[in-house]
């Protein structure tokens, strides 16, 4: 029985190919930077925080989820075939459904200050009107 191989909607033999690995690898190292941002421990549910605190680091002036920001590029730039495609669709459905609840949980956490916050900062794609400078 043969299995299926997918069809490439965009593939690594492109002339586009060396623009998905510097992609890749900037998303790799955005990813360590906002590591000193976060407790690694708490935002995957080991450790339970006492109150939650409500710190703007630099990047979170820009989008409210700088790893949702960085999940979404690496997800849709980058060689996709069909079942990766349906993939990334699915993938940034469950970021999106995500963090609408987280957002709700916070809201009920901090109140007011994170509103005013939602107000001024996107989610998840940074805009020049949109930002805390």
């Amino acid at each position: 029985m043969k299995s299926y191989k997918g069809v490439w909607v965009w593939g690594p033999f492109s002339q586009w190919s060396w623009f998905f690995v510097l992609v890749k690898l900037a998303v790799f190292v955005g990813f360590l930077i906002t590591l000193k941002y976060y407790d690694p421990f708490s935002f995957l549910g080991f450790k339970k925080e006492e109150k939650t605190s409500f710190v703007i680091s630099p990047l979170h002036r820009y989008v409210r989820h700088p790893w949702y920001f960085l999940a979404f590029i690496y997800l849709w730039v980058r060689p996709l075939k069909d079942t990766d495609l349906v993939f990334s669709v699915i993938a940034s459905l469950y970021l999106v459904i995500g963090t609408y609840l987280e957002e709700k949980k916070l809201i009920l956490e901090i109140g007011e200050p994170y509103l005013q916050y939602k107000k001024q900062v996107p989610a998840f794609f940074p805009y020049r009107r949109r930002s805390l400078l």
